[in-house]
């Protein structure tokens, strides 16, 4: 998944972090052009599964293949269909020929004609017996053309069920099943997600309890999926370091928390807190007004504070 970083600092100088990676299904390389996605970035030729990586501003192909062998194994199989069915005799298919060519001599020795003389001629009585024998045999010909052209029908059903799972990975939905995403929902994913960095105070002066510590706009209308507190230098003791971020309604400044995120005594970050955030109101809307405040402190010597925020766009 890729964010973009929208940073809103107030009188704070910022070093904005690296960008994330993104993922694209294209129609072809051409659609690959310079000013086309960023450094890192990897793109899928649809048609054939080619992996291409962009370096210092060029798109480049690795020489990877996003479906592995799966195009070319599913071309072989409908290649051997069509020679089971048809002439191929390299086939190794009771003698080495194809469907066709049983069906034919079945059907050559089913309605050929034979006269049997009888004759005192020894060798004119061995040729009329191989004719004979040749007439008998009709029946298994048959029988051997018929499972040659069900082992053809087979492999032309595997084939085919191989070009729908590749097709089903690249554009399908839930293509593994649930939980599972084909690589255009991917490259969709990637274009939704938005990670909000407000730093509300620099490294070295400690952190205090205050109301509108910070203000600013979200970029977006969505959804907040997560709100993440980060300290460059823990709160050693005391009470909890408690967060609130608040959203202005039109006529009051609202908590989208009814558990506030808090940093424990000695830890960096709200993620490895003994109690969790619970977030009770995500929706927001376009450029609306957020606010940030820090409502409890303990023992005063936290340090930078940064406050991340995750959305998902509408």
């Amino acid at each position: 998944m890729s964010y973009d970083a929208i940073l809103e600092i107030p009188n704070v100088v910022v070093v904005p972090g690296p960008a994330g990676q993104s993922l694209f299904v294209v129609q072809d390389a051409a659609d690959l052009a310079a000013d086309f996605g960023r450094d890192d970035d990897r793109a899928i030729i649809r048609a054939t599964g080619a992996e291409w990586l962009k370096t210092a501003g060029a798109w480049a192909a690795t020489g990877a293949n996003f479906w592995g062998t799966l195009l070319p194994q599913a071309a072989a199989m409908v290649e051997l269909a069509r020679r089971w069915a048809e002439e191929a005799p390299d086939v190794d298919v009771d003698g080495g020929f194809s469907a066709l060519h049983w069906a034919g001599r079945s059907q050559y020795w089913a309605t050929r004609p034979e006269v049997i003389t009888v004759s005192m001629n020894i060798a004119a009585v061995l040729a009329a017996s191989d004719n004979m024998a040749a007439i008998i045999d009709a029946p298994a010909q048959a029988t051997a053309a018929s499972t040659a052209a069900g082992q053809a029908l087979g492999y032309k059903n595997t084939a085919s069920t191989k070009a729908d799972l590749a097709a089903a990975w690249a554009e399908g939905t839930l293509p593994g099943g649930a939980g599972t995403k084909s690589a255009k929902e991917w490259a969709e994913v990637s274009t939704t997600s938005v990670l909000v960095i407000v730093e509300c105070s620099d490294e070295t002066t400690p952190v205090l309890a205050q109301t509108g510590l910070r203000f600013g706009r979200f970029p977006y209308a969505g959804t907040i999926q997560d709100v993440r507190i980060e300290l460059g230098d823990s709160q050693t003791s005391g009470a909890l370091f408690t967060v609130d971020l608040k959203v202005w309604n039109g006529a009051a400044w609202v908590s989208i928390f009814s558990t506030k995120p808090t940093v424990d005594n000695g830890e960096l970050t709200s993620v490895t807190a003994a109690i969790q955030r619970v977030i009770s109101t995500s929706a927001i809307t376009d450029d609306q007004q957020y606010r940030i405040d820090v409502t409890q402190i303990g023992s005063g010597d936290a340090l930078g504070l940064k406050v991340k925020i995750y959305l998902a766009r509408a």
